[in-house]
């Protein structure tokens, strides 16, 4: 039953410096490439953007006055390896292009800090993919599988914010309110990709 009149609030967050390296082997036949197996590298420096979380402020939550909260995230440095290949096959005019890979990424958080709006799972993925290339016009369709690693969180150290306490995770007596973040966590994602290519003027 009350009113909050609405009020400017702000995120600040900062996000990671990220390093790729990689590197690619191509096999040419009469003049074209037939093949090619590319690997790279990931990391991304999460530990130093986010090792605490966004800081959220709003000037008026109403009777509460300002509420001033760092959304708690702990994140740690990620690392990723993505390895791929594709080959070309020539169908007259035409050239079908088939690729295929497989990619992980490391976690971003320890059990006890995991969330539900961020996925910060241990991932492992799939690919598939296919293009045909006539004259100017190449049509590409790919598949993804990603698969979020499960896990099971017995101790949590995610609390929620209470406004009435300046946004801090604490009751009215001052003692921490209990962890919400408990519980077995799992993801699967599903990404299907159709694209149009032009080329004028070129090869």
């Amino acid at each position: 039953p009350l009113e909050i009149a609405p009020s400017p609030a702000s995120i600040t967050l900062d996000l990671p410096w990220m390093l790729k390296v990689g590197g690619r082997l191509r096999l040419h036949r009469d003049g074209r490439e037939v093949a090619d197996v590319e690997l790279d590298a990931t990391y991304e420096t999460w530990g130093t953007a986010q090792g605490t979380g966004p800081r959220l402020r709003v000037e008026s939550a109403g009777p509460f006055g300002a509420v001033e909260s760092t959304v708690l995230h702990r994140y740690k440095d990620t690392f990723g390896v993505r390895l791929g290949t594709a080959y070309n096959a020539p169908l007259g005019d035409t050239t079908l292009t088939l690729r295929g890979g497989g990619f992980y990424d490391s976690s971003a958080t320890e059990p006890e800090y995991t969330r539900i709006d961020f996925d910060t799972l241990e991932k492992v993925g799939l690919t598939l993919g296919a293009g045909l290339r006539a004259g100017a016009v190449t049509v590409q369709v790919a598949y993804a599988f990603v698969s979020s690693l499960p896990r099971e969180v017995t101790r949590g150290f995610v609390r929620p914010i209470n406004p009435a306490q300046g946004g801090r995770p604490e009751d009215a007596s001052g003692a921490p309110l209990p962890a919400v973040n408990t519980g077995l966590y799992r993801g699967t994602t599903h990404v299907l990709s159709v694209g149009v290519q032009v080329t004028f003027g070129g090869r």
